[in-house]
């Protein structure tokens, strides 16, 4: 066996998961203990989960023994709060819970990844723009946002069509950002064509 090259291969739902900005704290029960949030199509109520884990295996003490220790933990928001998965993993390990070591270091593999790339800025500046023109004209059409200084609630609205429409779940904080990104360069633009359109 010397010198063979092992390669692991990993679900797509967990790399899927991994690369994930946020989850909810019933995702992170989910996930870990092993589980695939979207294969019960991702109910928010703990309880049809628990019935859904009992159904699917025959020994399900896992998921509600962490479910047990995992609900008094130092987030307030409950099941539905969102999270970084790296906060979820640390909690999960401060109250002695030992979630998938590979689906771990799988995460934290991801999450540095993301940070780095942000950090470098590796994307071509004509590309940048394009993504930031693109986002502020479909916020402007569908959701009327009108700036960062309007008082709009137009990041949860978005937040919440990513989830249904893509089960892609960004932080409003993400959005927001990246809605202000793309006003404060090409706001202007639309003013303009709003002033002359009337």
């Amino acid at each position: 066996m010397t010198g063979e090259t092992v390669s692991i291969v990993v679900p797509n739902w967990r790399m899927k998961w991994a690369r994930m900005e946020t989850w909810t704290g019933l995702e992170a029960a989910l996930l870990l203990t092993g589980e695939d949030p979207d294969f019960m199509g991702r109910p928010a109520d703990l309880e049809i989960v628990r019935g859904k884990i009992r159904d699917k295996h025959a020994n399900s003490d896992r998921f509600h023994i962490f479910c047990a220790r995992f609900n008094r933990r130092r987030f307030s928001g409950g099941w539905d709060e969102r999270r970084p998965p790296l906060e979820w993993i640390d909690a999960a390990i401060e109250k002695g819970l030992l979630p998938p070591e590979d689906f771990c270091r799988l995460v934290r593999k991801e999450q540095d990844n993301a940070e780095k790339l942000l950090a470098a800025g590796d994307v071509d500046p004509r590309e940048r723009s394009s993504l930031l023109k693109i986002v502020l004209a479909m916020a402007v059409a569908k959701y009327g946002y009108q700036g960062p200084t309007a008082r709009q609630r137009i990041a949860a609205a978005i937040r919440q069509d990513m989830e249904k429409m893509l089960r892609a779940p960004v932080s409003e904080q993400t959005i927001q950002a990246k809605l202000k990104q793309a006003w404060r360069e090409f706001g202007h633009e639309v003013e303009d064509r709003t002033v002359n359109s009337k």
